[in-house]
């Protein structure tokens, strides 16, 4: 399949960014930041290590809205571990059950972009992993998705050109097993539930 040389680029750089050769590392620098606009504890212990989601910090500034998820223990996609961490963020803007964003980190994979459903992207025709490379503003060089490791941590950017001129955002957070699995996934702080309203303004 051909991409847009833009979007050949920017997938060259989120890519490089997850260390897909040598697993997730941790890089470069987070966005001038803002004041954490809500932070949430969930209970530990109640899913594997690598998917038990205890902490959640939401906070924006004018380029985006940034999600930083602690997890009890980070496990790299490359570790040959039976679970690596595989975390999802969704994004609601318009006030409906169902978000109309998602940012996800599945195994080697990230996907970001507009969404119909819980776990599900609409596709554009061009870029199987979403549609957010056509929203992104020009000079934007900061991936979706950057893993920090060592701190159990992974920091999830949406740009505030991608979700829209809404003055608020709820977000949604989740953990995924791998499929076919007993293990269990994890949500904070419940399933297909948000975390209180963003405002933006």
């Amino acid at each position: 399949m051909n991409f847009h040389p833009r979007i050949r680029r920017q997938a060259a750089a989120t890519l490089a960014a997850l260390g897909m050769t040598a697993g997730l590392l941790a890089s470069g620098v987070l966005p001038a930041s803002a004041a954490t606009d809500i932070t949430v504890r969930d209970a530990r212990g109640d899913a594997h290590r690598a998917l038990d989601i205890t902490r959640v910090e939401v906070s924006h500034n004018r380029q985006a809205v940034r999600v930083i998820v602690t997890v009890r223990d980070f496990v790299r996609a490359d570790s040959n571990a039976p679970v690596a961490t595989m975390l999802g963020v969704h994004f609601d803007t318009k006030g409906n059950r169902n978000p109309n964003h998602l940012i996800k980190i599945d195994g080697m994979h990230v996907a970001a972009g507009s969404t119909w459903n819980w776990n599900r992207l609409r596709p554009n025709g061009i870029d199987p992993w979403g549609d957010w490379w056509t929203c992104v503003p020009g000079g934007w060089d900061k991936p979706f998705i950057r893993a920090l490791p060592r701190a159990n941590k992974v920091v999830f950017l949406a740009p505030r050109s991608c979700l829209g001129d809404r003055g608020w955002v709820r977000v949604a957070v989740q953990s995924y097993k791998p499929y076919g699995t007993r293990f269990r996934d994890d949500w904070a702080k419940g399933k297909r539930a948000y975390l209180p309203r963003i405002r933006l303004n």
